[in-house]
């Protein structure tokens, strides 16, 4: 916001009295940051127009019905690909496997929770009406999961692709941390520290 108000200013306008609706529309317009500069400008100033006239030092204010740009809000964070890469050949079968699903096919941390044996045949995953072919590296670490699970808990019942000792003997879905808390590249794009 300093640049505009340094702009006006520079202009002529001795008070954000004097600030006219054009003035506003054309000082969002000369931002030539990418939209989320031009969000964060409108945003300013709307609030510093709110506050002045909140405080009765302006009479209009020149802000109100603007509309602020919109933003794109599911643009993924970017992940490093060597971080990716190490969790990919984790040894952990269940961390390597939700890795891969997130990687490959951009499956979110809750349906990886509530895929189910049955959601997987012919080396296709089923997710409502989607059918996804499953790429190569997943069928790999998802065979290598399903020898885990079929030695570690060959009596369970659980019909959820991921289980742990907790919920093996249930029905259950495992916990919304399960297998991310053994990883340092979540699904949620958060890092942790502690190995």
């Amino acid at each position: 916001m300093a640049p505009i108000v340094q702009g006006w200013a520079a202009n002529g306008h001795e008070s954000f009295a004097g600030v006219t609706r054009a003035d506003v529309a054309a000082a969002v317009a000369g931002i030539t940051q990418p939209r989320t500069g031009r969000h964060a400008a409108e945003l300013g100033l709307k609030s510093l127009f709110r506050t002045l006239k909140g405080r009765r030092l302006i009479f209009a204010d020149p802000t109100r019905g603007l509309k602020p740009t919109p933003v794109a809000t599911n643009i993924p964070l970017p992940l490093d690909p060597a971080l990716i890469r190490d969790e990919l050949n984790s040894p952990n079968r269940a961390v390597a496997l939700a890795v891969a699903l997130v990687a490959f096919h951009a499956l979110r941390r809750d349906q990886i929770r509530h895929l189910r044996l049955t959601d997987i045949a012919d080396g296709r995953l089923t997710l409502g009406q989607r059918h996804i072919p499953l790429a190569a590296p997943v069928r790999s670490r998802l065979a290598a999961w399903l020898d885990h699970r079929n030695q570690t808990w060959p009596n369970t019942a659980n019909p959820h692709l991921l289980i742990t000792r907790k919920t093996a003997p249930r029905l259950t879905p495992v916990g919304a941390s399960f297998p991310w808390l053994d990883t340092r590249c979540v699904a949620t794009r958060c890092e942790r520290t502690g190995s």
